[in-house]
Parts: structure tokens; sequence; C-alpha cells
């Protein structure tokens, strides 16, 4: 990790805050999602993540792709997890907050009517940035995915991590909302992993 980040620190600063952004989007990024955040040029930002991957091998280009906006992006991925870690890492909560937002908002932006394809990577930066509401309504969505496709232990992680986010809300009509819709992919998830007659699974339904 140091040798990582004394790397980091021989690059510019225009650089280091398109790799920052890069980051918070994950191990796997898009150039426009860059490009949004940064408030960079979508062309300046190809251009400079094209020389990080050739000059300083930091990240390397995946493919050339299309948003459902028909926004034109280039998808990178870091060279190495610890890469990103060590990025992510560096950011104090209050800068990771905020960037974790504008990142959510620019993939929202980018797949308009088509964002619940994204829910679980969505979830998981709405809670980085601290929307409480948002986060669980994309983990509930996320859940709600995984149990159809039978992934019923991922659904209920996921639908556990909306919960958690639900009790950070204002109690009303919208918390009880969110809360309801939660209990009850949990509930249908747990009860295909641990069976009907699970304790776990008659607490879920009587709170639903």
């Amino acid at each position: 990790r140091s040798t990582i980040a004394r790397k980091l620190e021989r690059l510019d600063d225009t650089d280091r805050k398109l790799l920052l952004a890069a980051a918070v989007q994950g191990n796997s990024f898009d150039s426009s999602v860059v490009s949004d955040v940064t408030a960079v040029g979508a062309a300046d930002v190809e251009e400079r993540l094209a020389g990080l991957a050739q000059v300083h091998a930091l990240i390397r280009s995946a493919d050339n792709k299309e948003f459902p906006d028909l926004t034109l992006s280039v998808k990178y991925r870091f060279v190495h997890v610890l890469y990103q870690n060590v990025l992510y890492g560096s950011l104090q909560p209050t800068r990771r907050a905020a960037l974790s937002a504008k990142v959510a908002e620019s993939l929202v932006t980018h797949h308009g009517d088509r964002a619940a394809e994204q829910a679980s990577e969505l979830a998981h930066l709405y809670e980085a940035a601290r929307n409480f509401r948002k986060a669980a309504h994309y983990f509930q969505l996320a859940a709600g995915q995984g149990a159809r496709l039978f992934a019923f232990r991922e659904a209920v992680a996921l639908a556990e991590r909306g919960l958690d986010q639900v009790r950070a809300l204002p109690e009303g009509p919208e918390r009880n909302q969110a809360e309801l819709g939660l209990q009850m992919v949990l509930g249908r998830s747990l009860r295909a992993v641990a069976g009907w007659a699970a304790p776990e699974v008659e607490r879920i339904y009587t709170r639903a």
C-alpha cells in the first residue's frame, strides 16, 4: 500500500482527481461518469485516462460503451483492486460522501428509466453518500432482483442493508412504506433460506 501511495503521489493534481472519482465508482468505472463528477471535459478525461493506462499502468481499458441516454464512454478498471482501495481510503468522510452522491446521480442520469438495472451499485453509492431514502429504495430493488434470480442469501443481505438505511429516516408514512417493502422482500428471501417455520421469518412477517 505504501508503494502504491508513493506512485500515486507522483501524479499531477488533475490525474489524481480523476482517479479519486473513478475509485468511488469502484474497481470498474466509466470515463463519462468521471467526467460528470470532476467537471473535466469528456474528451480530456478519455485522453488522460488513456495516458494513465499507457504510461503509468494504473488502469486498463475494458471496452467502449454507450449508455441508455446514448452518451459514449470508455469502460476502465484498475489493474489491481489495491489501487482502488488506496485511493478510496485516502478520501475524508465528507469528501467521500459528496463524490459518491455525484457518481450515483451521474449513473441515474445516464441510465434514465433503466436505472433500476444498476440497483445494487446505486444502493451502495447512496449508502456511502448518506442519502438514506434513496439507498433504502435501491437496496429494496436490488434485493427483489436477487430473489427473482433465486439468489436468496444475497437478497437477504441486501434487504438487511436496506433496513439499516430505513432506521436512519425520520418516523412517518414514508419510512413505514420503505420498511414494509424491505421486510416483505426479506421475509420471502429468508423463508427460502431458513424455511417457513424459522422464528426469524415469523418475526419479520409480524413486524410487516
